[in-house]
């Protein structure tokens, strides 16, 4: 009552203060009816639900209806004879509906065979009755009822029926036929029995091919007296098949979600960049570009993976990872919502649809969204196959046993604390082993759905889900630096720390009831903790979403402190140097991105090889003295980048690329050729310069003035090239390229000039050859500088 009366109150406030009565719109049974009984024997109890009319929405559409609690609901035996209801003993009682919307009675028999008939009613609105019938049959019970199976497999026990005269004594002598309803593929044997001394007729059953439920009507023929059949039902189950089946659908769910990331990935790749660069140390736009990043490309362990690399080739700080982290945990969220909608009819043209397209635009924008499209199908065929899988074990008496051994469902209104951990524990291991939170939501939805699993179990299963899923981050992290380990212990400690304080509240009570599952029932259209639960998938889909916003909202503020916290846990050591900074394995998966860091490293590498250029050029010239050690390390530092940039780009090109993307590879390999090539020049002048100290040559003050303004331009040329690749600036690559030419005049009026200076025996001969090597050496270079000024355009994205 507490929970419709806040309901009322936030629909009245939302929709403009206009009232929204609640009055009873159905009553329906929830369990009892059906019972067979033996003359004398009380019942189990006979039970009702009420529920209120449809509540609009608030925004229209079909609405919603609610448990309806304190309402008297009227229970009458219909049926003549000596039978009664208890509670009191009489043929009428009134009943009030518990918070759960319930009312239950019990029926007692007495010396009565036949069908036996109960009526529970409730006043509705303007006097109209609503009503439902229970009917139960006396003088008969059932043997062998609900048994398992292997599909085609003789049942254990024989089935039938056990007949009892009025006085309660086993009737001998009564004729029962036996028919096959559903599926006629079984075998009864006999198909007709008497009833033996103690009353029962027996046939042997054998179970047909077909996975689900067979029923078989018992027909007893009692003298003078007619007599309703007796329903008997059995399950078959093809185990093998049935775990193949829910494997591959699990499987088909996880390639469906692994292609609408990469596809949203390829469409939406430059559109990440565009977000994380609006990323700043603001923590509430981190969590936003966290939410938004993770919601486009429908995944928290690759959003995560993206966060650890990012770190690890230093674009960013663990502060501004942890907030982006915290709104990843947000926008994964978005699966379950999707899947929660029930569209599995559009599964099949989604497939054909998303085909088509990935194969007639292969390489381009239209064929990625055909391969959402495809994923998008592929997600829901498999959602299907684990549903109607599961299905047939929603009546299994055996599995509920077993899944029994985790319902956490409340007793004495407390959640068993060691069954929680043990739905979480199970949550944590499937989710680290699929390496897949989404796929771990998905199966619990499919096993809800088929009656596995009810919310009360679902709930933990989502807190363990979210603590595997972390696991794909820290395996990322393993060849990582500290900072991006530290990024990826975050996941794990933030994730930990909000499940434990989830499973707190889960002990914190309003009106008898977990304050935050009674907010994720009471927000959610159906009534999930009923016994007969509405709208479950969609409940564990939104308690999914409101976990994770919460636990951001609540530990935002904190981020100080648990950044102090990891900081301690993991220290970085402030020394550590790496020399790949941008080269992040985890970007691969993102194209646009592990083009954009290609270049960054490119970018770096020029500096390294050019600097080295002026560091021997200042050698050779007499401004410093030995440095050939650090010219050596530098040439292995220009050599090692080059390797390790070509194969990298060997390894992007083995992606799904488009045409634009595919024309940059090449593009951008030879652009770090030519780095490597100007690395080579700066080895060149080092050894020019131990020639010219072995020799003895010394250059007069005109050609140290042409190499000075020489070494002047090339060093212009390189930092021009350098604002061209780091701002992406269209006029630099024009300078680049005018340097490049003034380069080549002034190169020959120095040769010229020095041919002169020999000729005249104003310099040595040894020296000129030396001079000229120079003066090719910076030509050369200014060229290998030309060369990726022009492919510029070439290797970036103009439209990120």
């Amino acid at each position: 009552m507490i929970k419709s009366s806040v309901l009322l109150l936030i629909l009245i406030l939302l929709s403009g203060c206009q009232k929204v009565p609640l009055e009873p719109g159905s009553l329906k049974t929830t369990r009892g009816n059906g019972q067979c009984l033996k003359p004398g024997q009380t019942s189990q109890p006979l039970e009702v639900t009420l529920y209120t009319a449809k509540i609009p929405g608030l925004f229209g559409g079909e609405g919603e209806e609610r448990t309806m609690a304190g309402r008297e609901v009227k229970f009458q035996l219909l049926t003549e004879g000596q039978n009664y209801l208890v509670s009191p003993a009489c043929r009428e009682v009134s009943v009030a509906t518990d918070e759960g919307g319930s009312a239950s009675v019990l029926l007692t028999v007495a010396n009565h065979i036949g069908d036996l008939v109960v009526k529970a009613s409730v006043i509705g609105k303007d006097g109209d009755e609503l009503f439902c019938i229970f009917q139960l049959q006396s003088g008969v019970i059932r043997i062998g009822n609900k048994q398992e199976g292997d599909s085609g497999s003789v049942l254990d026990r024989e089935t039938g029926v056990q007949v009892f005269r009025p006085d309660g004594a086993p009737w001998e002598g009564v004729p029962v036929d036996f028919e096959l309803i559903q599926p006629r593929s079984g075998k009864i044997c006999p198909a007709k029995a008497v009833t033996d001394s103690d009353g029962r007729a027996l046939t042997t059953f054998t179970l047909g091919k077909e996975t689900g439920e067979y029923i078989l009507m018992a027909q007893p023929a009692f003298p003078d007296m007619s007599f309703r059949s007796v329903k008997l039902t059995a399950l078959a189950l093809n185990r093998r098949t049935m775990v193949m089946t829910v494997l591959g659908g699990l499987a088909l769910f996880i390639l469906g979600m692994k292609m609408m990331t990469e596809g949203l990935s390829r469409i939406a790749g430059n559109r990440m960049k565009k977000i994380l660069e609006l990323l700043t140390t603001n923590r509430i736009m981190g969590v936003m570009v966290g939410a938004t990043v993770t919601a486009v490309i429908q995944s928290s362990s690759a959003c995560t993976v993206m966060v650890v690399g990012f770190v690890n080739a230093g674009l960013m700080q663990l502060s501004q990872a942890m907030a982006v982290i915290m709104g990843a945990n947000i926008g994964t969220t978005m699966t379950g919502q999707i899947v929660a909608f029930r569209i599995g009819d559009a599964a099949f043209p989604a497939i054909i649809i998303g085909l088509l397209m990935s194969m007639f635009w292969r390489g381009k924008k239209p064929g990625f969204l055909g391969e959402l499209i495809l994923g998008f199908g592929l997600l829901f065929l498999g959602m299907g196959m684990m549903t109607d899988t599961l299905k047939p074990l929603g009546i299994s008496e055996n599995f509920k046993h077993f899944f029994a051994l985790f319902d956490c469902t409340p007793v004495n209104g407390v959640m068993p604390l060691g069954k929680v951990l043990g739905a979480v524990g199970v949550g944590t291991l499937f989710t680290a082993v699929v390496q897949s939170s989404s796929a771990t939501i998905g199966l619990a939805m499919a096993m809800a759905g088929a009656g596995l699993l009810n919310f009360w179990t679902a709930f933990p299963l989502i807190l363990g889900d979210n603590i595997g899923t972390t696991i794909t981050a820290l395996l990322a992290a393993i060849a990582s630096n500290r900072r991006a380990k530290q990024a990826a212990l975050f996941h794990s400690v933030f994730n930990i720390f909000g499940s434990l304080v989830m499973i707190g509240l889960l002990y914190v009570r309003f009106a008898g009831t977990p304050v935050f599952i009674a907010f994720v029932d009471w927000f959610t259209p159906g009534s999930v903790l009923a016994d007969t639960p509405v709208n479950i998938e969609r409940h564990i889909a939104m308690a999914h979403s409101f976990f994770n916003v919460s636990m951001a909202v609540m530990f935002l503020p904190l981020l100080g402190p648990l950044k102090m916290l990891i900081e301690s846990l993991i220290k970085v050591d402030t020394r550590e140097k790496i020399y790949l900074r941008y080269l992040e394995p985890h970007l691969l998966n993102t194209p646009a991105l592990a083009f954009d860091q290609s270049v960054r490293e490119l970018a770096y590498m020029l500096k390294v090889a050019c600097k080295n250029v002026f560091r021997a050029y200042n050698e050779f010239i007499g401004i410093v003295a030995d440095k050939d050690d650090k010219l050596i390390h530098k040439e292995e530092v220009v050599d090692r980048l080059q390797l390790e940039i070509t194969d990298y780009l060997v390894q992007l090109s083995q992606r799904q690329l488009d045409e634009e993307e595919s024309a940059r590879l090449p593009a951008l390999i030879h652009c770090v050729n030519d780095a490597e090539r100007i690395g080579d020049h700066a080895d060149s002048i080092r050894r020019f310069f131990e020639e010219k100290k072995e020799q003895g040559v010394l250059f007069g003050d005109e050609a140290k003035k042409d190499l000075h303004l020489l070494k002047e331009l090339v060093e212009k040329q390189y930092l021009t090239v350098l604002k061209a690749l780091e701002e992406r600036d269209d006029e630099s690559i024009k300078r680049a390229l005018h340097i490049e030419e003034e380069i080549n005049i002034l190169s020959r009026r120095a040769s010229q000039d020095h041919a002169q200076r020999v000729g005249n025996g104003c310099c040595e001969m040894r020296g000129g050859v030396l001079f000229s090597k120079m003066i090719s050496n910076f030509e050369r270079i200014g060229d290998h500088l030309s060369n990726i000024a022009e492919r510029i355009p070439k290797i970036r994205s103009d439209s990120v």
